[in-house]
């Protein structure tokens, strides 16, 4: 006990003198079984979209764009752009106008969500699995930390906000009994992101308790991976949606998404679309053969991956959806690895994990050299005086 009171008193010190510089400190403190250490390496992974430096495609810069443009809305000029713009999913937006129109840094936003996102992936599973108490903790910690898709957390933002979300509804709905407000998650989630409805419904669906076992759903849903993308597109083209999330349908599913467009002019991209995703193919087999100590768990995901394989013929909208998966299959995970019946299994999934984090990692590099300057890193101070705006975007346009 007393070890643990010096290594959190130790963690303290070490995170105000320097966040980025001691981070090992904190993660050889977490292999020892501190939760304190735990905490302060969440928040410097935050920290980290204080000061991201996004490039002129990312996501991030659309943000920025908005808080400027908002920065001219009242409320009811605000009010006018979500109907003029008919966006279903508005709690983003209206938290980056909340700021704007406080007057607040929208990098102290991008703080608390980022901050918010990896606390919830590291805090539902230990909830679920009770990792951080056993003694394999340190590698549970390091498969949870490889889990993270680094360009949806940093530039994605709203699509990971809005999955966290998700998990704690499906959490406080299925494991501490709090339906109320369980649903009301749900809600909030598809107004955060209203992409995320594709998960929402197979999660009602598993919800209302059908005697069938799903794996044969997922079975099923397999033929997906092999089904020509025309077909789907025809049928997905064909669906009845909002008229500005209809334009998106059929950017992706016709071939014009950034993904597919990548595919078309470079090599390159292909081997690291499939090194991110080579996961889930061993998933596959994987999850064909074992038998779950955890049921429950166990259908959940047979159902949300049945859903995920439809979206198989389109890059974008499966590397998205993967996202979700790969956050309760890594739970999924860690609860068998405890039972103590997949260590190997473990550690190839632990190995692949890292190989798609490396190769995010890799991807965007020219973001973390505009990112990490000596200058900007070497205190808490330093870190939070690092103003991001339009005018540092990478490659920015006039």
């Amino acid at each position: 006990m007393d070890s643990i009171k010096k290594i959190n008193f130790d963690s303290w010190i070490f995170f105000l003198l320097s966040p980025f510089l001691t981070v090992f400190v904190h993660i050889f403190h977490i292999a020892k079984g501190s939760r304190v250490a735990l905490n302060f390496f969440v928040v410097v992974m935050g920290l980290v979209g204080y000061i991201y430096v996004p490039t002129w495609t990312n996501d991030k810069t659309r943000y920025y764009e908005r808080y400027e443009e908002f920065q001219n809305f009242n409320f009811q000029t605000f009010i006018d752009y979500l109907i003029v713009s008919k966006r279903p999913d508005f709690v983003y937006e209206s938290l980056i106008y909340l700021f704007s129109f406080l007057g607040l840094n929208i990098q102290f936003l991008f703080l608390a969500v980022n901050t918010f996102c990896v606390y919830t992936i590291f805090k539902i599973t230990d909830l679920i699995t009770h990792y951080f108490i056993s003694n394999k903790r340190f590698l549970c910690f390091l498969l949870i930390f490889f889990s993270f898709a680094l360009q949806h957390l940093y530039s994605g933002i709203r699509f990971t906000f809005a999955t966290c979300l998700f998990l704690w509804a499906i959490y406080l709905i299925d494991y501490e009994g709090k339906k109320g407000s369980g649903i009301l998650l749900l809600v909030v989630t598809c107004l955060t992101h209203f992409s995320l409805l594709a998960f929402v419904v197979p999660f009602v669906i598993y919800r209302i308790g059908f005697k069938f076992n799903y794996k044969y759903i997922f079975i099923i849903s397999l033929l997906f991976l092999v089904v020509p993308k025309e077909i789907l597109a025809q049928y997905f083209s064909s669906l009845e949606v909002n008229e500005g999330y209809g334009n998106k349908v059929d950017a992706y599913v016709n071939g014009d998404d950034f993904a597919t467009q990548n595919f078309a002019n470079n090599v390159s991209s292909i081997i690291v679309y499939y090194i991110r995703n080579c996961w889930i193919y061993v998933a596959y087999i994987f999850l064909l053969y074992i038998k779950p100590p955890d049921k429950r768990l166990t259908q959940l995901l047979f159902l949300f991956l049945s859903f995920l394989n439809v979206f198989y013929a389109f890059p974008t909208i499966f590397s998205r959806y993967l996202i979700v998966c790969k956050f309760v299959f890594t739970i999924y995970l860690i609860y068998n690895y405890l039972e103590g019946k997949i260590d190997k299994v473990f550690k190839l999934f632990l190995f692949l994990f890292f190989l798609s984090f490396i190769v995010d990692v890799y991807v965007m590099r020219e973001n973390w050299a505009e990112t990490f300057t000596l200058e900007s890193v070497l205190n808490i101070y330093t870190i939070l005086s690092r103003e991001v705006n339009l005018d540092s975007v990478i490659d920015n346009k006039p």
